[in-house]
């Protein structure tokens, strides 16, 4: 026999072929218990099965068992479960509240603390107990309520029995759905995989008032497992009114309230007087300033007043009014210098003195060219602040500001409310939405009419105010005269 294409290995001779098939087994074989072992240690779920019980209140039950092996790389103290706290439920964003039931390991009460962080989070175990490698039993249980949706010819529970934010492989998964009693399962699916993708890679079992569902396969990292059942119409209690038109209602309520009151308060107190005749008079009325007779006039400070007080301070020989021209290459400008002759004293109106006192505070000349300087602004300030001490409880004596405080609160808290509940009831009807638009422009729109409208001058107001008009035409008259119209 020729041994040439033979090899020989302890006596026996063996041929090329065969020992390449070795060669190719054995690598496979330690390939296989090399990589198992390894595989074997990771951090992994080896059982997620939900269960979630239907109450005919609207509400769901929920209990999570989850079955881990722990080797402290990633889980050290306990499983770590966020809840989601909005979903979306009958064709709009709820938010979703939770009660915790229990929470178990292996059999025993858990500790746990909650902390929202993007959605409700649960960290189950101690903060000074660390787990040891090895396999642990979970429970979490929990009720949600407000979790059925409403539908023509079914009413449904979608949920996702496993969320897709699961970091760990999960080897089985499982979910069963129990109805209320005498309700009838009319159609039902469900969907494995990726946010988005909707496999159909699962078993469901039908035991009657109980659906069985089993994926098929095993979970990656950040698959979830969906399930939705619908039953016939009639099993779950219906939402109530408030549920349901809470928005509408409250705003109908307000509106209800508003309207009359502000007729009525309208009606007994914010009618005008009757305003007196104006006739020239050529006094200032009641010895006023010219800032004065501007400020009662308008109601407020503006620059007429400075403008006046400035003017007045120079005709009495406070300061002097210097123009001064400043030519540059393409243009020239002009400004003025006001240039302080003596110190304030008290034959002065206040606002002049208090005007004279800041505008001259660090130097004699202050230049005024039109661009902000600090100094005259706080002068302006200062001078608008002494007129309003002297005339702003005069002027708003009768304003009837009272009378806004209850509707503005009520405005308020009705645009709160009414948010507050088309937000967190998942069977809120569109005709809320389109009441709460409706209501807050209208509402914020009534108050400033309101706001007006119920602002009653005194007789005293008027009749200053008469006055002050009457020294305006003398004026217009003296200045016809003498530009000889």
């Amino acid at each position: 026999m020729n041994n040439s294409n033979f090899y020989s290995v302890k006596g026996v001779f063996l041929k090329p072929q065969f020992l390449k098939r070795l060669q190719i087994i054995c690598l496979v074989f330690l390939w296989f218990f090399g990589t198992v072992p390894g595989y074997s240690q990771q951090e992994r779920i080896l059982n997620y099965d939900t269960q979630i019980e239907l109450h005919k209140d609207r509400s769901i039950t929920v209990t999570e068992f989850i079955e881990v092996y722990v080797n402290g790389d990633i889980i050290k103290r306990g499983l770590t479960r966020r809840l989601p706290t909005q979903r979306n439920l009958n064709g709009k964003s709820v938010s979703v509240k939770y009660d915790i039931l229990e929470v178990e390991k292996n059999g025993q009460p858990e500790p746990y603390r909650k902390e929202s962080n993007n959605g409700l989070m649960l960290y189950l175990g101690s903060a000074d107990v660390f787990l040891n490698p090895g396999v642990y039993q979970y429970k979490i249980k929990y009720q949600v309520p407000d979790q059925i949706g409403f539908f023509d010819d079914y009413d449904e529970l979608y949920w996702n029995a496993i969320g897709n934010d699961v970091e760990f492989n999960i080897e089985k998964a499982s979910c069963r759905v129990s109805v209320p009693s005498g309700a009838e399962i009319v159609q039902q699916a469900a969907y494995v995989g990726a946010y988005g993708q909707q496999s159909q890679e699962y078993t469901v079992t039908n035991e009657g008032s109980v659906l069985d569902y089993r994926v098929s396969r095993s979970l990656q990292p950040l698959e979830g497992f969906t399930v939705s059942v619908a039953v016939n119409k009639g099993v779950f209690d219906q939402p109530n009114i408030l549920q349901r038109l809470g928005t509408l209602i409250l705003i109908i309520l307000a509106s209800i309230f508003l309207i009359p009151y502000y007729i009525y308060t309208w009606w007994k107190h914010g009618q005008d007087p009757p305003t007196p005749a104006s006739y020239p008079m050529w006094n200032a009325p009641d010895g006023l300033s010219a800032a004065s007779v501007n400020y009662v006039s308008k109601g407020a400070h503006d620059s007429k007043s400075f403008t006046a007080s400035v003017i007045n301070l120079a005709i009495k020989g406070y300061l002097k009014i210097e123009e001064v021209i400043e030519k540059g290459f393409f243009s020239k400008s002009t400004n003025f210098d006001l240039i302080q002759l003596k110190a304030s004293d008290g034959q002065l109106p206040k606002e002049d003195k208090q005007l004279l006192d800041n505008l001259f505070r660090y130097d004699e000349r202050v230049s005024i060219t039109g661009k902000y300087d600090s100094n005259i602004e706080k002068a302006y300030s200062s001078h608008g602040g002494s007129l309003s001490a002297q005339h702003s409880a005069f002027l708003t004596k009768g304003h009837n500001a009272r009378f806004l405080v209850t509707p503005i609160l009520i405005t308020i808290a009705v645009i709160g409310i009414a948010i507050f509940l088309l937000v967190n009831s998942p069977y809120a009807e569109g005709a809320n939405i389109k009441s709460i638009f409706s209501f807050a422009p209208l509402a914020i729109i009534g108050l400033i009419l309101y706001g007006y409208l119920i602002r009653k001058p005194t007789p005293e107001k008027l009749d200053l105010q008469a006055r002050i008009k009457g020294f305006q035409m003398y004026l217009e008259l003296a200045e016809k005269r003498d530009c000889g119209f």
